[in-house]
């Protein structure tokens, strides 16, 4: 009867949860057996149709309700999916109506795209530094990202045993670009 996601807005490539929830409409006690789930499935399943997850419903009464929930993480691009839901998804309890078991929601965003600067590799020249010893620093800095950026300044530090803020001034700077 109902899908919530959390973010209520997932994106590419991230985890978030989806909530299902299930009702008996019938007027007898039945066992709902499987809720299958898929994080991007447009077309209606058929019978037996194995979603990316899946959870056991148990035995629901006339009228009542069961929530359950998913974690998962949405495609990474492609935005927005259809999210799809299908109660009884082998089809082993005889309904009143059947046409009613699969739901589906349209979600998701595609994420922004960003650089991300790591730091890959440091060398220093001569390997064996001694006290009141000048000496050099390669650092080697990689875009991780999917999209070009500036990166900026690179800060260093001939001895810092804590980690730098933002903004923190080092020993040394140079322009990365």
């Amino acid at each position: 009867t109902a899908i919530t996601f959390n973010p209520a807005q997932p994106v590419g490539g991230q985890p978030f949860t989806a909530s299902v929830t299930v009702k008996n409409q019938g007027a007898v006690s039945g066992d709902g057996k499987y809720l299958d789930v898929w994080v991007n499935q447009p077309s209606p399943q058929s019978c037996g149709s194995l979603g990316g997850q899946s959870q056991s419903v148990g035995t629901l009464s006339v009228n009542q309700t069961k929530t359950l929930t998913y974690n998962l993480t949405a495609p990474s691009s492609g935005a927005p999916w259809t999210f799809r839901a299908f109660v009884d998804s082998t089809c082993q309890t005889p309904e009143s109506n059947d046409g009613d078991n699969q739901l589906t929601a349209s979600y998701g965003i595609n994420p922004v795209a960003q650089p991300d600067f790591t730091i890959t590799s440091i060398t220093i020249n001569p390997k064996s530094v001694q006290p009141g010893e000048t000496f050099s620093a390669s650092v080697a800095v990689k875009n991780l990202g999917t999209v070009s950026g500036n990166a900026g300044w690179l800060d260093v530090w001939a001895n810092k045993s804590t980690i730098a803020a933002c903004a923190e001034s080092g020993d040394r700077i140079s322009t990365v670009g």
